[in-house]
């Protein structure tokens, strides 16, 4: 996740994440625009099969095309942008270690809490009409624990490192069919390691993940509470623990 600045409109130049208004598109017609996108996502242009289809083939999270205006940046759970990390200006208010301060910016935006020599650090809240983060920053990225809430519903409540999610993390999101969580290890904005999905009719998937695809041993749940072990290998079911069945309908 990364932040891109613009100037602000107070006499302090520390200037805000400027990473484009995140919307919800049509389900069916939504769309990753870029390669990093789906890595993360797990999807293709053209593919969401956790939303879109019956079958318990991909797990994918909710596609989001970024747009353009201000806010906060959203994560590799929606989407990436090409703009470069925030920092301060070429003059940085010459603020000192642990001042608080309340910063205004574009579009309605603001800032409130620790900055240093200009960055924002320490505890902190960014508001937009679009989007609020609340909690830890460090040279002027997320780092440590905080929660990220957009206006379209979706929310966020975990680690961060460098500005993006790292370490635990909650996410939640909504589709045509009803709600999606993932709650588990995150690594460099990828669902890495152990994690729970949960899909809108109530299956469940817990176990291993690499690289945002489920991989690895895991338990699936269905909504009636049956629950049987497999194997996947690159977001794709391999085989049910002590046969060759063929895997479960999502």
């Amino acid at each position: 996740m990364r932040f891109s600045m613009a100037a602000p409109i107070v006499a302090s130049r520390l200037r805000p994440p400027i990473m484009g208004q995140l919307d919800l598109l049509k389900h069916h017609s939504r769309v990753v625009r870029n390669s990093r996108a789906v890595r993360i996502m797990g999807v293709g242009p053209s593919k969401c099969a956790a939303c879109c289809g019956d079958k318990d083939e991909a797990g994918n999270d909710v596609s989001i095309q970024p747009l353009e205006g201000s806010g906060l940046a959203g994560t590799e759970e929606v989407a990436e942008t090409k703009r470069a990390p925030s920092s301060a200006e070429e003059n940085p208010s010459k603020a000192k270690a642990s001042e608080q301060a309340t910063l205004n910016f574009k579009d309605d935006a603001s800032y409130t809490g620790g900055v240093v020599d200009g960055k924002r650090d320490g505890h902190g809240t960014y508001k937009s009409p679009t989007e609020t983060y609340e909690g830890q920053w460090k040279d002027d990225k997320q780092n440590g624990d905080g929660k990220h809430t957009w206006s379209d519903g979706r929310s966020y409540e975990g680690q961060y490192v460098n500005g993006r999610f790292s370490g635990k993390g909650k996410m939640v999101w909504r589709t045509d069919k009803g709600t999606m969580i993932y709650e588990g290890d995150y690594l460099d904005d990828a669902k890495h390691g152990s994690g729970k999905f949960t899909w809108p009719n109530g299956n469940v998937y817990e176990g291993g993940w690499q690289n945002g695809k489920r991989h690895g041993k895991a338990t699936f749940i269905t909504s009636t509470g049956k629950q049987k072990v497999g194997f996947w290998h690159d977001d794709k079911f391999v085989k049910w623990e002590g046969d060759d069945a063929e895997p479960a309908q999502a």
